[in-house]
């Protein structure tokens, strides 16, 4: 009898290890990571992947024009004699004295995934709640439209695009091709990075200016979120 008690204990304390593994693997292959909306440098960590936005995950654009090219600030810069403090610039001879930093911009919005795990991990890099205000009109030569017209456009352009380099803005670098700026949430892109990698990304986003009139999309917005989520592991 009291090997039998031995046997059962010991089947139960294997099963509910095992519950305790395949709950831990479930929670780790649907592992999200996602960024802190207030930060202006973004850097969350999951138990084996992390990820970093410039300026915080959000990508929000009003007033666009023809020409208009993403650009994301990366710093801020203080005139001789005063000293940085986040934003503001202070006179190091008077603490009284502050102004308005000047931000250093760059192009596009730098996105860096790390594993810092020991095997692969499959990541997707998703648009979430997205809003494009951007719309396609049958137009004539000269970009002319008719009323008719504009009530039957619709949404997205052509003209207003985004390319996703990897490691620097380089024609040679760009991850697929220039695509047109989503209208619905969906997958940016998606990878296996090795262990102990980073992958470096660059996401430009910009309204092409054309030969004819582009009336229709001027002054229109646009706003989104970066998401990061974890796939699948590989052994």
């Amino acid at each position: 009898m009291e090997k039998k008690n031995v046997v059962f204990l010991t089947v139960l304390a294997i099963a509910t290890l095992l519950t305790a593994v395949v709950g831990t693997t479930f929670a780790y292959f649907t592992a999200t990571v996602e960024g802190n909306e207030q930060a202006k440098t973004t850097s969350v960590t999951t138990a084996n992947l992390s990820v970093a936005y410039s300026d915080g995950p959000q990508i929000t654009a009003t007033g666009i024009i023809p020409g208009w090219i993403s650009r994301t600030i990366t710093s801020y810069t203080c005139d001789s004699g005063y000293r940085l403090s986040d934003t503001t610039c202070v006179n190091e001879s008077n603490a009284d004295d502050t102004k308005d930093a000047t931000p250093v911009y760059s192009v596009g919005k730098a996105i860096s995934v790390t594993n810092n795990s020991t095997i692969p991990v499959t990541y997707t890099i998703s648009w979430t709640d997205l809003t494009n205000e951007f719309i396609t009109v049958q137009k004539d030569a000269s970009g002319n439209y008719t009323p008719e017209q504009l009530a039957a456009a619709t949404s997205g352009s052509n003209d207003f695009v985004y390319r996703l380099y990897k490691n620097s803005v380089d024609p040679a670098n760009i991850v697929g091709t220039e695509t047109a700026v989503p209208t619905i949430a969906g997958e940016l892109t998606h990878a296996t990075i090795n262990a102990n990698s980073t992958d470096n990304y660059i996401l430009v986003l910009e309204f092409k200016e054309t030969s004819i009139k582009q009336n229709e999309n001027q002054g229109k917005s646009f706003t989104a979120k970066l998401q990061t989520s974890v796939a699948n592991t590989g052994a």
